[in-house]
């Protein structure tokens, strides 16, 4: 089986998905280094983009795979848009590619709650139909993209520059980040830190990258937050 993944820590959000598909072919598309799933699935691949540049990733892909003006589509300065992204021409090449014969793709909450949402939801949904892939969830369970009529011109994503953070569900709070992330805040290990409301201390990891740590907190929602 071949599952493309738009989750950012796929591992961190669904704990059964690694069982599961270790034997399978998985292409992540992700913001963040998800180094336990990389372990565990020997067979996968990896686009690592910019936060908030979903809607820029995708829609380099359906510049290349779609057909127009079947599907109305705005101009795009795809120059621009992988700069943006830090997506390579070769590498949507390739997910072009796996897009074209995977099986599903799973998609997650924080997809849906930046920059372009509503653009992004077009983009899958055409994808969908062009490819026939089936759209599911976190929770493996079919997902609704809701997706409207047509698209509308991409907006620029949030400005995460500096140190940001992934929010998770979790029942202790914690907070974790790599020595990168650590220099950005300027938070030394075991150092305390207020995230909407709540008091978290920090957590140096050395299997986390770059400078977005991770937030767990009862209620946490999946999204990111700039420090």
């Amino acid at each position: 089986m071949k599952i493309l993944s738009f989750a950012t820590l796929l591992s961190a959000q669904t704990s059964k998905f690694i069982a599961r598909h270790k034997d399978d072919e998985v292409f992540v598309v992700s913001p963040l280094d998800d180094e336990l799933l990389f372990s565990a699935i020997k067979n996968h691949h990896f686009l690592k983009y910019e936060i908030d540049t979903l809607g820029f990733v995708l829609a380099l892909v359906c510049a290349r795979v779609l057909e127009f003006p079947e599907i109305e589509f705005p101009e795009i300065d795809q120059g621009y848009l992988s700069g943006e992204s830090n997506a390579s021409e070769e590498e949507i090449q390739t997910l072009c590619e796996f897009f074209g014969s995977c099986d599903g793709i799973i998609v997650a909450p924080e997809n849906f709650s930046g920059a372009n949402s509503a653009n992004i939801a077009f983009m899958l949904n055409a994808l969908s139909k062009k490819f026939d892939f089936c759209v599911v969830g976190i929770n493996g369970k079919p997902y609704p993209l809701n997706a409207p009529l047509k698209m509308s011109e991409l907006e620029e994503g949030a400005d995460f520059n500096g140190a940001s953070v992934f929010c998770l569900p979790a029942e202790q709070v914690a907070l974790k980040g790599s020595a990168m992330f650590a220099m950005a805040s300027k938070l030394k290990n075991g150092a305390k830190v207020v995230i909407d409301g709540i008091e978290a201390t920090f957590e140096l990891d050395s299997r986390l990258k770059g400078t977005t740590g991770l937030f767990f907190a009862p209620n946490a929602k999946y999204e990111f937050k700039k420090l």
